[in-house]
């Protein structure tokens, strides 16, 4: 993991996204939002295919496994990046996949996403495995839509960019009919309505995926 100055070098429900500023900021609220998406394709065009690419059960996804020393090193630099945020000073950080899913099992503040969300470095995209439910939607009640999600993340010039790229359920890809109408939907459109989430979006300079690590810089 790296922490330098940048000079030298991720819905209405209540928002799950406080304190997550790095992966399950926009990704949480985004996975929020492609379950509302699907859900709503799925309702229209039929119950067999409701039934066929949702469950029951949420499934859980692996916790990431990390020592006492590497927790203690993930909490000072997520506390470091919440600074920097807070005070508007121009700082870079960067984390690997593992990195993410470690923040994810052992941070305090990201812990919702703890055994329902697990992220991966995919080029330059962020892949996540992650149990969605569906019970906001009507018809869905109890119901959870279980996947792996690529995404597209990046946030440049004050403009964020979250679309969905590929999408597969038990392990199969989602139809057709709902793939076409995630990859026309730029989420952050949707995600930027968020009061919280657009205030905590402002407070960074970039978002990006490079070199097989999430770069976060703040400050503007």
């Amino acid at each position: 993991m790296q922490t330098k100055p940048a000079s030298s070098r991720g819905v209405a429900p209540r928002s799950r996204t406080k304190g997550c500023l790095l992966a399950a900021g926009a990704t949480a609220l985004g996975l929020l939002l492609i379950g509302g998406i699907v859900a709503g394709v799925l309702f229209w065009k039929a119950r067999k295919l409701r039934d066929e690419f949702s469950d029951t059960q949420l499934k859980a996804v692996p916790i990431a496994e990390a020592n006492a020393e590497t927790a203690r090193r993930l909490s000072r630099t997520f506390e470091q990046l919440q600074r920097a945020v807070k005070e508007g000073r121009t700082e870079q950080f960067s984390f690997t996949d593992l990195q993410l899913n470690q923040i994810v099992a052992t941070v305090p503040a990201v812990s919702e996403a703890r055994g329902r969300a697990q992220f991966a470095i995919v080029g330059d995209h962020l892949q996540v495995a992650a149990g969605i439910p569906l019970g906001e939607i009507p018809g869905f009640q109890g119901r959870y839509l279980n996947g792996e999600f690529t995404l597209d993340i990046r946030l440049e010039n004050g403009a964020l960019t979250l679309r969905v790229l590929e999408a597969t359920v038990r392990g199969q890809p989602l139809p057709a009919l709902i793939m076409e109408r995630l990859r026309q939907r730029d989420l952050a459109d949707l995600a930027m309505q968020n009061p919280e989430f657009r205030q905590q979006i402002s407070a960074l300079k970039a978002l990006r995926i490079e070199g097989g690590k999430l770069v976060v810089e703040t400050g503007r």
